[in-house]
């Protein structure tokens, strides 16, 4: 594998834990509102 290739696949990997961690924080701020 290239470098860029490491780049790509790091940002990626970012892009998804940031998502992931948007939707658990809209999720537990939904839930508490539900509450």
């Amino acid at each position: 594998m290239s470098v860029n290739s490491y780049v790509l696949t790091g940002m990626t990997l970012l892009l998804l834990f940031h998502f992931f961690s948007v939707a658990v924080d809209n999720l537990a701020t939904f839930y508490c509102f539900d509450d």
